[in-house]
């Protein structure tokens, strides 16, 4: 029952995150150089900084590398969620 619970915990969170980022992709700013880091099931969508913001030093992140995380993490996320299901990873 715990398992089942903290799976439409992090399914929802995904639906949710998900939608967020539909709904931002919609309302871009379109001077912003927009690129897409695809993975195996995800896709994230991330503004690539030009030379100037890079030197900004209050951020340790560019926005790639930002993004190069999160589909990291929700690679694994996913391989997780279907190993605990029994789902074959495909």
């Amino acid at each position: 029952m715990r398992k089942n619970v903290i799976f439409f915990i992090i399914i929802i969170s995904l639906i949710i995150l998900h939608a967020a980022a539909m709904v931002e992709a919609v309302h871009y700013d379109p001077g912003l150089n927009w690129q897409v880091l695809e993975s195996p099931h995800f896709s994230v969508y991330f503004s690539k900084l030009q030379n100037n913001e890079q030197n900004d030093k209050d951020f340790s992140y560019n926005n790639e590398q930002l993004a190069q995380k999160v589909v990291d993490i929700a690679e694994e996320t996913y391989h997780q969620v279907n190993a605990q299901l029994g789902s074959p990873n495909k």
